[in-house]
């Protein structure tokens, strides 16, 4: 993150429905080095937005000086890991990441294709059988979502009568 911004944090300050969840936050704190910080109000984003309509020209209803003397409660995970675990740790992902690069192919799958023989007796995959088959879960999806809006029509209809 240094890297990313050019400045030194000093804490993450974080909200949203994810930061209820210690486990995550503690992770956090290890993986960064860094102490995270979170509200006990859990979407400050809402607060945020109505702090700056408050103080927009003309309406001057919030008075950010105020608001800043009173500390709002925060809960703070401290990092547990040392400098030199969190490097080896994060050497390890990228180890991770490099071996698993390529593993994504574009070749069309032997078990959706079938070998046909040609008039010139050299074997080739049938492009037609494999995109039947790469339509099914298109096709699929589109017949049970129709059948289940036409369930829920019907059984609208049942409870209002």
């Amino acid at each position: 993150m240094n890297k990313d911004c050019g400045i030194p944090l000093s804490k993450l300050q974080v909200d949203g429905k994810m930061t209820t969840n210690n486990l995550l936050m503690q992770m956090q704190a290890d993986l960064c080095g860094i102490p995270v910080e979170r509200s006990t109000m859990t979407d400050v984003r809402a607060l945020g937005a109505a702090m700056v309509a408050g103080r927009a020209e003309g309406v001057a209803v919030w008075n950010l000086e105020e608001q800043a003397k009173q500390a709002i409660e925060s809960d703070v995970f401290l990092p547990t890991t040392t400098d030199e675990e969190r490097d080896s740790r994060y050497t390890k992902w990228k180890m991770a990441v490099e071996r698993s690069l390529g593993w994504a192919t574009t070749k069309k799958s032997v078990a959706m294709t079938v070998l046909i023989l040609e008039h010139s007796g050299v074997l080739a995959i049938s492009d037609e059988r494999y995109r039947l088959l790469a339509s099914i879960p298109a096709s699929w999806f589109l017949i049970t979502s129709f059948t289940m809006l036409v369930l829920s029509v019907e059984l609208g209809r049942k409870q209002q009568n």
